[in-house]
Parts: structure tokens; C-alpha cells; sequence
């Protein structure tokens, strides 16, 4: 401290060793003796290393409850006394907002919490949802517990909605912010679950995106309100990873807040791929990838002689960035543009339909199956976080994430499957950008993450208790049709086909010594070539016509006995029968009399 040297306390001459033994000194790692002056630094260092690692913060598990259409739902502990509130689970907002209880509906009882603060009486009204339905309500901040751990955020921010409105039109509010991207179809199956909840305790919505480390919010025109999770990050402890990750396919899902996402095994080993993200960094955190393409793959036949049926359309041939894709795990579905839908239909097997006429938007596709086996797989083509993009041309760099039947359809006593894929109806972009939405289905195949610092999502290893078997994932992008994607297979063959090109003209056109010897070299090896088949197809038909007369010869000589034809006698004494200077051989008969 200051102009003082820290010195450190003498040390024994002799430290025990790893065998409990001692007087023997401490090894250097060349096998030498340490020198006196270095065992303090090297005692230091220990000490220092495992002091952080024993200060690391745990990361946060929190345990998820899934409803039959994959929708998950979390309790969180609110006010002082807590008040348990069950929220549902959503990567497609950022504010954490429940239901106001102060009038005797279900929600959260205000007027019982000794820690509720009211924002100076800020009434909030978030931006509308597409299908016009708002939320209001107070903004407030709450002591906020959340995992096993019951981790605390003392001042939380969150929107108390208002309780004047009817039981079903705050259910159908709480739908609506569950799905950015709303679609009827989507508030009906959200609005059972909902109203399934709403029976056991509190509802609401916890939002999953926030800000990255170091980025203060501020309030902007569809910003109205502090996410939950910057103040979350901003309280959590020192060297807490920014990460989330959902494990939404395993037989227990849940949520885990701060974990290092391991990147140096493959996915199979439990490592993780992370996605690129192109959109800009003044855009606020946002689950997105890009999808390079899509293949559908289905079997169909009896058995061994099964015939798989493929459909693959490869997006960066028509768009150099892709289809943008926004993970939403509150959307049921996964949405799609209808060209992509019908392609996918088609590739499925006969039986399955549009549950709709066609025309009519937000078709889902419902087929007469005896299991879920005779469903397809879906394989995404997601480009990688390490492509090189320059001047206009994309490295090609991507990794592959399947979806097996399991994760997207369902199957009810009648043998109908239901299968959570919709039509999107005309083109969505956002950002200007071709979109999908990828819901549930998405989450239940693999363990999705996301790093706020890098403002990237990871897609990672498939849970090991999933329930059916695991899918193939097949390459579904085309290696010709590329667009501005660069493909290896593609440089190679055309290199190969201009190479080959261009040595056939300097070979046969050219004055120079080398193409004449070429030249010379080539004529003597097709003589070659020639003679060695005209020998080979003499040496083939002298060979047949010896067979030929060695077998009649055999027949015609036979005065003894009959053979099973009539007017045919075979000779028990045949001669040989020498074939162009080859081995000679004998003719074999039967003796039928003994």
C-alpha cells in the first residue's frame, strides 16, 4: 500500500507433497527445485487462482413449467411479503408487466406489499400489438426474486396493469404481449393456456431481452419503459456472464441466467454454434438469426426399399443475407411466408392438408398419420458468426440445426396430427428484411441461448432426455445456385472445367516443343490404349468359340449313356480340351445309372 512493499511471511523449507509426505520441496515445472525467492510469488499465485474461482457468482437456474403447446411459464417470488406470480416466458419482448389483483381479480395484490413503489404515479402505455390490443398500466418498481436461488433484484422495474378491464380482455392483452407478431391463431392457443393459469394464481409476462453490459436505457418513443433485465444486469454480481439460455426440449425445462456458453466443443459434445446477426447495433437486443436454407425430408415406401423425398430452397440464391428469423418462444407456431409454406406441404405425406381453404390466411397443416415417424424433418441452414462478408461477397460459413416431428406436431387419439407450422400470408420483413418466426417448435429441438455482450443467439446440443429420436440433419443448400455465397464445391468444379479447358486448346493448338511432345505422348498411349483392346476382345471371342465346340464335342460322343433330354447321350470317358495354350480342362458328367 502506497510506498510499502508487501512481503510476504517466510515460508518452511519443506511443504507437504501430494503423497503426504514430508521434506521434499516444491517442484518447479521443469522438475527442478524452486529457488527460495520464487515459492511466495508461486504460493501468490495459487492462492489468487483459486480465491477466483471460489468468488465466481453461480449462475441462476430457473425452472420452467411448459403447457401441452410448449408455451412455459416461470413463478416469481414479488413484493415484501412475496406474493408468488406466474409469468409466462417470452424472447420477443423486453417488460415485465402483471396483472393488477387490488379489485379482487387474479394478479398481484399491490396493497399487500410493503416494498411497492408507484413511479410517481406513471400511467404507461405500451406500444399496440397488431391486432390493436394494448396494455396500460402503472409502472412501478418491486423487489423481485427469481430461480432456485431466489436471486433479488431489490428494484425491479415493471408495469402493473390496469384491473379495470374484464377477466377475458386482460387474458387476450397477456396473448398479445405474449407474441410480437400476433396471429389469431396464436392468441386462441395462448389464450387456453392463459386462462388455464389464471385459474392457480397471477398472470404476466417476463421479457428476455434488456441491455448489453456498459448501455444504459433510455426512454424512447417504443421504449417506454426500463426492461426488466437491464436492471437485472446492472445489479447482478461482478463476472456474471450476460447470457440466457432455455432448455425448453427436456423432459424438465428451464431457464439458466449467467452461464459461460462453451463454444470450444462441437454440439454434440454439449458445445454451442453461434449465429450471425446482421442487424445493426443500435437496435435493441433481439433473438435473431439468419437463415441461409431450408430442407424438408420425409421417407416414404415400405421399409428397405423406403424412397426419401426431399424439398430444399436455398434463400441466398434470391436474398445475400438470407431470411431473417425472430425467435419468440410465446409464439406457438412457426411462421412462415405461404410460398415456403406450400413447399413445405408438399413435401409432406399424402393425406395432409391445409387446415383452411387456400387463400385464406393462417393455415396450419393437419394430416391423418399412424405416428409422428411419417412426419418429415425440418433442417435450417443458420450462417455462422464467424462468415467473412466483403465487398458484397459472403463467405459461406454456416452450421445446421434440425427439427424432428416430435418437436413441431402433435397426434390425438382420432390418428390426426397437428402440426404447428402456419402460413404467414403475404411477405413479412422486418427491418426490410424477409422474416420467420420461429416459436416453440424451434426451442423444443435445441438448447437456445443468447449473449448479450455479443448480441448473438447459440444454438446448442439437442437435451439429452428429449423424448422421441433424434433427427438427421441434411445439407440443404445448393452448392450451384448460390448467389453471392461462396461454395467451395461450386470454385472447384468450375476451376476444374476451365482448366481442362484451357490445357485441351494449348495442347492441340499450340507450335511449342511441350505441345508437340504432349501431343506425341498422347497419340503413342491411345495406340496403346487400341491395341490392348482389340488384343483383349480377340483373346475374348477365340475363348467362347473353344467353349462352344468343346461342349458339342462332349454331347455328340456319348454312346453309353442318356441324358435327362432326349436324343442327348453323354460319354463317360470326354476328352480334354486344350483352349489357346490354357490350362486344359475336363468335361464332367453324371453317371444317372451308377
Amino acid at each position: 500500500v502506497g510506498s510499502r512493499v508487501f512481503s510476504p511471511p517466510p515460508l518452511p523449507s519443506a511443504l507437504p507433497s501430494s503423497s503426504g509426505r514430508r521434506g521434499r520441496a516444491m517442484a518447479s515445472p521443469r522438475g527442478r527445485p524452486s529457488p527460495p525467492h520464487c515459492r511466495p510469488l508461486l504460493l501468490g499465485a495459487a492462492l489468487a487462482f483459486v480465491g477466483s474461482a471460489l468468488s465466481l457468482p453461480a449462475p441462476v437456474e430457473v425452472p420452467l413449467t411448459c403447457s401441452e403447446i410448449g408455451v412455459c411459464t416461470t413463478e416469481l417470488a414479488l413484493g415484501t411479503p412475496a406474493q408468488h406470480v406466474q409469468v409466462l416466458v417470452d424472447t420477443g419482448s423486453d417488460i415485465l408487466w402483471v396483472a393488477d389483483s387490488s379489485d379482487g381479480q387474479v394478479g398481484f395484490r399491490s396493497n399487500d406489499s410493503t416494498s411497492f413503489e408507484a413511479a410517481h404515479g406513471k400511467h404507461v402505455a405500451l406500444p399496440p400489438y397488431p391486432d390493436g390490443v394494448q396494455v396500460e398500466g402503472t409502472a412501478a418498481h418491486e423487489v423481485v426474486a427469481l430461480g432456485k436461488s431466489g436471486q433479488k433484484v431489490p428494484d425491479a422495474p415493471f408495469l402493473l396493469r390496469d384491473s379495470g378491464a374484464p377477466n377475458t380482455t386482460a387474458i387476450a392483452a397477456m396473448a398479445a404481449a405474449v407474441v410480437a407478431t400476433l396471429l389469431p391463431v396464436q392468441v386462441r392457443w395462448s389464450l387456453d393456456m392463459l386462462q388455464q393459469q389464471g385459474r392457480d394464481g397471477a398472470m404476466g409476462v417476463l421479457g428476455l431481452r434488456g441491455c448489453s453490459p456498459g448501455e444504459e436505457w433510455k426512454e424512447t418513443k417504443d421504449s417506454v419503459m426500463e426492461p426488466f433485465f437491464c436492471r437485472f444486469w446492472e445489479q447482478a454480481p461482478a463476472g456474471l456472464p450476460r447470457t440466457i439460455r432455455l432448455d425448453l426440449g427436456s423432459k424438465q425445462p428451464r431457464m439458466v441466467i449467467g452461464e459461460e456458453i462453451m463454444t470450444s466443443a462441437a454440439r454434440d459434445d454439449g458445445g454451442f454454434s453461434f449465429a450471425n446477426n446482421l442487424i445493426p447495433r443500435e437496435v435493441d437486443n433481439q433473438w435473431i438469426v439468419f437463415i441461409r436454407a431450408l430442407g424438408v425430408q420425409a421417407s416414404a415406401g415400405w421399409s428397405f426399399f423406403a424412397l426419401q423425398r426431399q424439398s430444399e430452397v436455398d434463400f441466398n440464391s434470391v436474398l445475400p443475407t438470407g431470411f431473417l428469423a425472430t425467435l419468440d418462444s410465446g409464439s406457438a407456431t412457426m411462421r412462415m411466408h405461404s410460398s415456403v409454406f406450400a413447399l413445405i406441404l408438399r413435401a409432406f405425406p399424402e393425406g395432409c392438408r391445409r387446415s383452411t381453404p387456400e387463400g385464406t390466411p393462417h393455415a396450419t397443416i393437419v394430416c391423418e398419420c399412424a405416428s409422428l415417424s411419417e412426419l418429415p424433418t425440418l433442417t435450417f441452414s443458420l450462417e455462422a458468426a464467424g462468415n467473412i462478408r466483403f465487398l458484397g461477397l459472403d463467405g459461406g460459413a454456416d452450421f445446421l440445426t434440425c427439427i424432428p416431428p416430435t418437436a413441431y406436431a402433435t397426434r390425438d387419439d382420432s390418428g390426426t396430427c397437428r402440426v404447428a407450422i402456419e402460413d404467414g400470408g403475404p411477405h413479412h420483413t422486418v427491418f426490410g428484411v424477409e422474416s420467420f418466426v420461429l416459436g416453440v417448435p424451434f426451442f423444443r429441438s435445441a438448447s437456445i441461448a443468447y449473449d448479450f455482450e455479443r448480441r448473438q443467439v447459440a444454438v446448442g446440443p439437442v437435451p439429452s432426455d428429449r423424448e422421441g429420436a433424434d433427427c438427421v440433419c441434411t445439407d440443404p443448400k445448393s452448392w450451384w445456385n448460390t448467389g453471392k455465397r461462396l461454395s467451395g464445391r461450386r470454385i472447384f468444379v468450375s476451376l476444374s472445367a476451365v482448366a481442362a479447358l484451357c490445357s485441351y486448346v494449348y495442347i492441340t493448338y499450340s507450335t511449342s516443343s511441350l505441345a508437340g511432345s504432349c501431343r506425341s505422348q498422347l497419340g503413342v498411349l491411345g495406340a496403346r490404349l487400341a491395341a490392348a483392346s482389340s488384343s483383349a476382345g480377340e483373346r475374348l471371342q477365340g475363348a467362347g468359340t473353344a467353349l462352344g465346340s468343346a461342349a458339342s464335342g462332349a454331347t455328340s460322343r456319348a454312346p453309353g449313356l442318356q441324358h435327362s433330354g432326349p436324343g442327348r447321350a453323354l460319354d463317360d470317358s470326354a476328352p480334354e480340351v486344350q483352349l489357346h495354350g490354357q490350362t486344359s480342362f475336363v468335361a464332367l458328367v453324371s453317371d444317372a445309372e451308377g
